[in-house]
């Protein structure tokens, strides 16, 4: 993860303390963050879903990319030091090395959630009910393609949360 720092020692480094949120689910996205040091949790709605505290790690990627609002809230646990920036789009694009790294991120969290899903379909696979649609939802989430017209992600209230 030094190298991703490395590519990132020219951006601002800000500071978050215990409590803080450093970006909240269903915000404007744009920002960018990459930790340098601390603790932070990510939660959807009021689902605790992990605490990261690798150094490298990135915040904002999807709402970056996706040009959409921020899909978690991520909150400083303790002390947080990060690089910032305000056009994460921009810098992802501009630096092959940290756009490399967000894929990579994404990828493995896409590689988690389909085999979660697939596991989830072989189980209930006999069910007439939404849990026998795990083909569907698999389907959606592995075919997928976005288009150029189709570049930016309107905000939805998921009804679950």
């Amino acid at each position: 993860m030094s190298e991703i720092l490395d590519v990132c020692a020219d951006l601002d480094r800000v500071t978050f303390e215990p409590g803080e949120v450093i970006l909240a689910e269903g915000d404007d996205g744009g920002s960018l963050f990459i930790l340098i040091s601390g603790d932070v949790a990510i939660a959807k709605g009021d689902v605790h879903l992990v605490t990261v505290s690798e150094p490298g790690a990135v915040f904002g990627e999807m709402a970056a990319l996706l040009g959409g609002p921020y899909s978690a809230t991520a909150t400083a646990v303790t002390d947080v030091h990060a690089r910032h920036s305000s056009d994460g789009a921009a810098l992802l694009a501009s630096r092959p090395v940290l756009g490399m790294h967000a894929a990579r991120v994404l990828a493995r969290r896409l590689h988690a959630a389909t085999a979660y899903l697939a596991d989830l379909k072989t189980q209930f696979s006999d069910r007439s009910d939404h849990f026998g649609m795990m083909d569907v939802i698999l389907e959606a989430l592995l075919q997928k393609q976005g288009t150029a017209a189709d570049q930016t992600v309107k905000p939805q209230q998921d009804p679950r949360l």
